[in-house]
């Protein structure tokens, strides 16, 4: 004889962990398409940029001869440029150059050229760490330049200064990259007039 009960719903609190599974089902199925399609794969390095018209802006704008580096492997990722102004103002007159790299370790390693004293030149480039020891060993010849190491807060660094007072050329080499990247780094300097 066929059951003649009327429909009842299940009572709350009687669910069972079946129940909640296939509840869960069509919520799980979105996530994990999302995740397929949405979250990058690989390594996360940074994005790659150009910073050669930043090099070509800062040798046109500065009465000093500006390097910068070149001829790096592409190990060596360049993600960020900016061309440095006086006084750090937007309206400034340009004073300089700052690219920063991922390198082959994948630790980061900025260049900085400026002009100006060694002391504010040196503090502004490894901002926001600070300078831990200077100078941290006996400098080194690195490419035909005198380079002084240093310690940051961070990590190890190089500086390089031509010239005497507010009108010297310093070069700052620094970041997570450790002090074999930071050679390689600093021997890849070459004059960005007539790139």
């Amino acid at each position: 004889m066929a059951d003649t009960q009327p429909y009842r719903p299940k009572k709350r609190g009687y669910e069972t962990a079946g129940d909640m599974l296939r509840s869960m089902l069509p919520i799980v199925i979105i996530v994990l398409v999302f995740a397929a399609f949405c979250v990058p794969r690989g390594s996360q390095r940074d994005p790659r940029i150009d910073p050669s018209v930043d090099i070509t802006s800062a040798a046109q704008a500065v009465d000093f001869e500006v390097v910068a580096p070149d001829g790096l492997s592409d190990e060596w990722v360049p993600t960020s440029s900016k061309l440095l102004r006086a006084g750090d103002a937007e309206s400034g007159q340009p004073n300089g150059l700052s690219i920063g790299y991922i390198s082959p370790a994948e630790d980061y390693a900025l260049f900085t050229i400026r002009q100006g004293l060694r002391a504010e030149m040196l503090s502004a480039a490894v901002d926001p760490a600070d300078v831990t020891k200077d100078p941290a060993g006996d400098p080194v010849e690195i490419a035909g330049r005198e380079w002084t190491p240093i310690t940051t807060s961070e990590g190890d660094g190089y500086v390089n200064v031509s010239g005497e007072g507010e009108t010297a050329v310093v070069i700052v080499l620094s970041g997570t990259a450790d002090a074999a990247e930071l050679r390689e780094l600093a021997g890849s300097l070459a004059p960005a007039a007539g790139r």
